[in-house]
């Protein structure tokens, strides 16, 4: 269910239970791998000549990644690799200094988090935590990487509405716009599904909850969108996104609001029906056509 990278060749070394290092290599679309028990998973990407890359370390040059509790190392294999990558995630960093020290390194701004609608580095330490996300770390820059699924609620009475978060009260008092349809970010090997009904109960509390819920799961859209994140300016984030349609009974049919509990306090969601968007073909990729385009290589696409 998770997709992520262009066409790539991987190369994956991570610590084992006896601290060897472990290799495998596989060419395929993969998402970053999650990293455990407090050590970075170190990832070598050769990456085509025509696709998008970070700066390069020269080919055939040895790094060493420091982060966390553990060290790894990585040393280029041939001239076709081209970025090294160090991955971040749950038992990283031990405070959030830690990781605000990390990402300045890496040309991360973080002067503006916590403010207006952007949150803060704590909360991004409690989503790495959760298994919720991912940091990818090259040289010189860092990506975040997040799978999300996507629930578009069609009302029950005229499906040419549909529900949307207009904004976000947070704990703190401050408001958040969303103007997007339910979200809820997937955990560690969480299939896009089970994280989508999650979505309804955890956001729409009872009414999101048991019988009332028609989830049609041959409905699901999957794409790929890559932007910096509005949560946490100058941080880009690669989303992998997962859509469902679905019909929820016994909903107001006006603007309503419901109260979600989160570790800093109680988060309000605030709901609207709008006009659905017209279908658009070029809107989204589908997961088939991402797989089957990047194995047919540069040049025939």
């Amino acid at each position: 269910s998770h997709f992520s990278m262009p066409r790539i060749a991987l190369v994956l070394w991570s610590f084992g239970s006896a601290g060897a290092l472990v290799s495998s290599a596989a060419s395929a679309l993969v998402p970053p791998p999650r990293s455990r028990g407090g050590a970075f998973a170190v990832v070598s990407l050769a990456v085509r000549e025509s696709e998008q890359r970070p700066a390069q370390p020269p080919a055939g040059a040895a790094r060493s990644f420091k982060g966390g509790r553990k060290t790894g190392s990585v040393v280029a294999l041939s001239e076709e690799l081209k970025v090294v990558y160090s991955i971040a995630g749950q038992d990283t960093f031990r405070s959030a200094g830690e990781l605000e020290r990390l990402l300045r390194l890496h040309g991360v701004d973080t002067d503006g988090w916590g403010s207006g609608s952007a949150r803060n580095v704590a909360d991004l330490l409690r989503e790495l935590e959760r298994g919720e996300s991912v940091l990818a770390f090259s040289p010189r820059t860092v990506r975040r990487w997040v799978d999300v699924a996507k629930v578009n609620i069609l009302r029950c009475d005229c499906d040419a509405l549909h529900l949307v978060e207009a904004y976000q009260l947070m704990p703190d008092g401050r408001t958040r716009p969303r103007g997007m349809p339910l979200s809820e970010k997937l955990l560690h090997r969480e299939p896009p599904l089970t994280a989508a009904l999650r979505g309804l109960a955890e956001e729409l509390g009872p009414l999101g909850e048991g019988d009332k819920v028609r989830l049609d799961a041959s409905s699901l859209r999957q794409w790929r969108e890559t932007r910096e994140s509005r949560s946490y300016p100058t941080l880009v984030t690669c989303y992998n996104l997962h859509q469902f349609d679905a019909v929820v009974e016994a909903l107001p049919s006006t603007r309503f609001h419901t109260r979600e509990s989160e570790a800093t306090g109680p988060l309000v969601h605030v709901w609207d029906w709008t006009p659905r968007p017209p279908a658009n073909a070029n809107s989204y990729r589908d997961l088939a056509t991402i797989m089957s385009t990047a194995a047919a290589g540069p040049g025939r696409r």
